[in-house]
């Protein structure tokens, strides 16, 4: 039984290990037409093909053999259907070794025997696992699989028809004027450059980019919508909703495109466009209601049954005029057995069906296609098609593609395979920067850490040395001669090719060959724009194997060798890579947003299904980035941010040097290379190398170009292809003009009625390595890079020795220490309550923050410390940390307590700072002159926070984030939060009744966090976290029946502490829920922008005023 289906738990566990078999080889391996000439047993064609017609893999190469005129060369068996042994041919096979035994039966004259394919798979490979899949490949003579992958198959028919011997093949009349040509030309005038082919040269590229990124993903979404809906007994899970909103938008796509071509890759039909055909003949009359995509949110109906597509509508007319002979409309009904198929499967394997009940499955559909109005409207005429490749082809069609990747003008094909298949040495680097990114600079950074600065900052022999490559700018593997000898015999033809006004290639990369790049010091430095697992050298991941013909193949990282070399990926906003692209070498005649002269800038870069920018567009190079490396693994890999650069060069300098293996950086080193890399040292080196590639070199120039709206679509074509990848993330903090969700008023302007909840939503956000990103804890990204940990300053350790001197001050005379907190954070407000209490306000200044941003906590009114003291305008916390580590990763939390001498944070950890405040010098409450933190409780301090305060504080605020993370769905984590919650709730009730503080008769700093966590969750946690009336327990603790003791406590604590309680702060809390929302959706795949996330809070707050009278009450006695 198939595992996926079964519902047997044990068939579940061992799924990872039963993967898929596919039978593949290298296509220097597929059967040469002298091959296929040669017949097998009895004369019959050795090459035999098992196909299906219900399957679109399969059913194209069926349309592919007849198409190309193969039928004699080639045998085939059409299955008849899916039965309980897989795929059938109710007739038998019709190749050897099984002929002979349908043949014994036919001379007995008895019925043929049935026969499955997974015969087939059991002779190839007697202990294969696989699916039993169509179409497949079978060789007759050696009596083996040559191939089941129909794309491979498809290629090799294509070739066959292209090597045969003349008069051996004769392609379909229907398409002679279509079908593409070897060489690209038009006309089959005998040269074997013109023979016909569905994969020609000139657009090959195209078409294996469009079968990667829209083809065979539609097929594969059809298959997932169908399959998981049946399996997960009709209902709509994610996977389901996924595959579902994927099928529309690459029809979409694909109608967008065909209204403006005839084919899909251009204006001849290719093998792309019968795999797409086969797809799409089968979509009415089978796809839409077989798998139920007509009840889906965006399915627009019928493709050929109205108008909802015209592109396709009129493509798939034009196709059936050159595919009709293997159409058959009645074959494809073979779909709606799928759903009793399952059923039946999992009835079978089921502890809970009897015997005589399994296959009684009704029908789940009320009416079947009218395939009779199918087949009426597809032989309709097509009417006039496009006959031009796109509607950008005359700025696109004199582009080369690599891998579907345009290059420019002076890329060259055999330096490039030559770098595919570099032999890499474990320390080369690497260098993969996109275009406008940084590639100069970080270039120019990496050759002073390797070879220009001594260790005491003076310049070595090496510096500005241009004898060797990449000394005075990148040289690029892919634009360089092989070596000296064609160097000097292509030069001339190089010097023609080069557009006019362009220098020539020796300016911009010296008189370099790529034997130079081999040969160069080591390490090697090799930077390109060159990115992702397809165009970097092979070596550098896991799975390569050399061949015996000395070139790289790829494979699983679980085979072949492992990766050497080390991978640095530069990557910018895209807001300034565009700027910065759209004035390199001057503005282009079409501007911004086009002209007569071409599409524009603007529109070039976010075109991402034919950007004709050299190496196509940024986001596909951050994508293909993003998984080249988490292919190479975090050890031999590291992201540098342009942005990361601009802010601290020093602390990049450090980690990039530390990255390498390289001796400790001196400061005199760092200094010295931080001043050589500078952008107006850079720009006024020799040789003008660089007057080119450095403009500005500045961030944020983006917002000085173009308009809102222009921005906002790029905001959306970043979200929709780059959401959710961890590599970009941080960029979206650098391509915000302004920071999402500040608060509306100072928090000393906040009142009672200040309702928070229509405050707009922030970002939640971390930092990484210094960088500000939404806060993974809260998106659930599984990326390898995303391994993030909530890192914290705190003191190492403490005693009774004082770490610091609260009573210094700094170079102004005012405190030292300064400390930033937030009234809403559970964590923070005892702080400001203790600093009331012990009458500290002179001795450590502070700030308190206004709410919650997408930049982290916020201060509107700016720092009251140094060194950001008199700066105009807002501050945000994660300043503080950026500037005591600028490598720091870590939740941008309060409290925070602040050296402002030494620019670094002590700690912050609130129960630390709350312990260094109750133990300074003079330190004693207003109260009776006792310490809060007294040395004959400090032991029962500490066990009644770590056992009791601290957990219950964090199950509380755990249970909350769970709820708003799982979008308000109950989880057993959330579950077990609450009761563990309540539990606390209860043994501290129970201990109240005894005494009147925690500790007995004395307010220690436990006292401050407890009172204060009970003034709060009252006022903000029962609601906004849904605690009220959850798991029995959820009553209010101040005004409840449940915790009696808890609510005397809590008046008697609130008596002492009411000048200290902000009430009117505690709505913050209120924005959490709609927040995690923003983040989530905002960061996932396809996310959707700011704007369209305004989520309006539906939590009820309380009546604050009914809370401040109940604590207001009297006090109960003293125990």
């Amino acid at each position: 039984p198939h595992h996926s289906f079964s519902g047997v738990d044990a068939l579940k566990r061992v799924e990872k290990r039963l993967l898929p078999t596919t039978f593949r080889c290298a296509e220097s391996a597929f059967p040469k037409w002298s091959d296929v000439r040669r017949h097998g047993p009895k004369d019959a064609p050795r090459y035999h093909l098992f196909v299906a017609e219900a399957d679109p893999s399969a059913l194209s190469v069926m349309m592919t053999r007849t198409l190309l005129g193969l039928k004699n060369v080639l045998s085939m068996d059409v299955a008849d259907g899916q039965s309980g042994a897989g795929w059938v041919i109710l007739k038998g096979a019709g190749c050897s070794p099984w002929k002979e035994e349908r043949d014994r039966q036919t001379d007995d004259v008895q019925d043929d025997e049935p026969f499955w394919l997974h015969r087939v798979y059991q002779l190839g490979d007697p202990l294969c696992t696989a699916e039993i899949e169509v179409p497949l490949l079978w060789d007759a003579v050696e009596e083996r699989i040559v191939s089941n992958d129909s794309w491979e198959i498809i290629r090799w028919l294509s070739e066959l028809a292209a090597t045969a011997a003349p008069g051996s093949v004769r392609i379909s009349n229907t398409v002679e004027d279509v079908i593409g040509r070897k060489g690209g030309g038009d006309d089959d005038d005998g040269d074997d450059d013109n023979k016909p082919t569905l994969f020609p040269e000139n657009v090959e590229n195209e078409i294996h980019r469009r079968h990667t990124e829209l083809v065979r993903p539609l097929i594969d979404a059809i298959d997932t919508a169908g399959i998981e809906y049946f399996k997960n007994e009709r209902r709509v899970t994610a996977e389901v909703s996924e595959a579902r909103t994927a099928i529309f938008a690459k029809l979409a796509k694909l109608n967008e495109l065909l209204e403006e071509r005839r084919f899909v890759a251009g204006d001849k039909l290719t093998a792309v466009d019968i795999l797409l055909a086969s797809c799409l003949f089968q979509f009415d009359a089978a796809y839409l209601d077989a798998y139920f995509l007509r009840e889906c949110e965006g399915c627009q109906g019928s493709i050929l049954l109205s108008d909802s597509h015209p592109g396709l509508k009129a493509y798939l007319r034009d196709m059936y005029g050159f595919l009709k002979p293997s159409v058959r409309f009645g074959s494809y009904r073979h779909h709606f057995r799928l759903h009793k198929a399952i059923e039946t499967t999992r009835q079978l394997y089921s502890c809970e069906i009897l015997e005589d009940e399994i296959g009684r499955i009704p029908s789940i559909y009320d009416e079947l296609p009218n395939l009779h109005a199918i087949l009426e409207s597809i032989e309709k005429h097509a009417g006039e098609r496009p006959r031009g490749t796109s509607a950008a082809s005359s700025f696109t069609q004199k582009i080369t593609k690599i891998e579907g990747v345009p290059v420019p003008f002076w890329f060259r094909n055999d330096t490039f395979q030559r770098f595919r298949d570099l032999d890499l040495r474990d320390d080369d680097i690497i260098l993969s920067s996109g275009v406008k990114m940084g590639t100069t600079w970080v270039t120019k950074i990496l050759n002073s850490l390797l070879h220009d600065f001594d260790d005491d900052g003076n310049t070595t022999p090496m510096y500005m040395d241009d004898s060797f490559p990449n000394r005075l700018g990148q040289t690029y593997p892919d634009a360089l001669f092989p070596s000296r000898d064609v160097l000097r015999r292509e030069m001339d033809d190089l010097m023609a090719k080069t557009p006019k006004g362009r220098e020539p290639i020796s300016s911009n990369f010296g008189d370099f060959v790529f034997d130079d790049l081999i040969h160069q010091p080591t390490p090697r430095l090799f930077s390109s724009h060159l990115f992702g697992k397809k165009l970097l050298p092979k070596r550098l991941f896991d799975g390569w194997v050399e061949q015996r013909d000395g070139t790289i193949a790829t494979g699983p990282p679980s085979r072949g060798q492992r990766g050497k070399g080390r991978l640095i990926v530069v990557v910018r906003n895209l807001k300034d890579t565009l700027t910065s692209l759209h004035f390199f070498r001057g503005e282009p005649k079409d501007g911004w947003d086009g002209n007569e002269h071409g599409p524009g800038s603007f529109r070039r870069f976010i075109d991402l299904e034919d950007c004709p920018n050299a190496y196509g567009d940024s986001f596909h190079w951050i994508k293909a980035s993003a998984e080249a490396v988490e292919a190479v693994g975090s050890d031999r890999v590291l992201v540098v941010y342009y942005e990361a650069l601009k802010a601290n060069v020093r602390a990049q300098l450090r980690r990039i040097n530390d990255f390498l293996g390289l001796p400790p950086l001196t400061d005199a080193k760092s200094r010295a290379i931080a001043d050589a890399c500078s952008a107006s040292k850079m720009r006024s080196e020799t040789g003008g190398r660089f007057k080119y590639a450095i403009r500005k070199g500045s961030v944020g120039d983006w917002v000085n170009y173009l308009n809102d709206e222009r921005w906002k679509e790029l905001d959306q074509v970043f979200d929709d292809s780059l959401g959710g990848i961890d590599l970009a993330e941080p960029l979206r903090f650098f391509q915000q003009k302004e920071i999402p969700g500040m608060p509306l008023i100072p928090w000393q302007d906040c009142d009672l009625e200040t309702d928070r909840r229509t405050w707009s939503p922030y970002l939640c956000v971390s930092l990484r390595e210094g960088m500000v990103v939404p806060d993974p804890d809260i998106v659930h990204t599984n990326n390898a890079i995303k391994r993030i940990l909530s890192s914290t300053f705190r003191l190492l350790s403490f005693s009774s020795k004082m770490p610091v001197d609260l009573d210094e001050n700094g170079s102004d005379g005012s405190p030292r220490y300064h400390l930033f907190l937030a009234p809403s954070d559970p964590w923070a407000s005892p702080i400001l309550a203790a600093m009331k209490l012990l009458g500290l306000e002179r001795k450590v200044s502070v700030d308190i923050s206004d709410g919650q941003s997408g930049a982290g906590w916020a201060f509107l009114n700016g720092a009251s410390c140094a060194p950001w003291k008199g700066r105009e305008g807002p501050f945000w916390l994660y300043e503080a940390y950026q500037l005591a580590d600028p490598l720091c990763t870590t939740k941008i939390l309060v409290p925070v307590l602040w050296d402002t001498v030494t620019e670094r944070i002590v700690s912050n950890d609130s129960w630390e700072i709350l312990k260094l405040l109750s133990t300074s010098s003079g330190s004693v409450t207003e109260i009776d002159d006792r310490s809060l933190f007294p040395e004959e409780l400090k032991p029962m301090i500490e066990a009644m926070f770590s056992d009791y305060i601290g957990p219950l504080i964090d199950d509380v605020i755990t249970a909350g984030l769970e709820y708003f993370r799982n979008d308000q769905n109950e989880t057993e984590r959330l579950q077990k939060g609450r009761i563990n919650a309540y539990t606390k709730l209860l043994h501290l009730d129970s201990l109240l009744g005894t005494t009147r503080y925690l500790l007995g008769d004395t307010v220690t700093i436990v006292d401050l966090y407890f009172s204060a966590f009970l003034f709060q969750f009252d006022a903000c946690y029962l609601d906004a976290f849904a605690f009220r009336g959850s798991d029995g327990f959820g009553e209010p603790i101040l005004s409840g029946s449940c915790y009696p003791n808890l609510t005397a406590y809590a008046r008697d604590m609130f008596q002492l502490l009411k000048p200290f309680v902000h009430f009117e702060s505690f709505g913050e809390v209120f924005r959490i829920g709609p927040s995690i929302a923003l983040t989530r959706q905002s960061c996932s795949s396809g996310g959707k922008s700011m704007d369209t996330l305004r989520e309006s809070a539906t939590a009820t707050v309380p009546n604050l005023r009914d809370i401040i009278v109940f604590l207001e009450q009297p006090a109960r006695e003293s125990n």
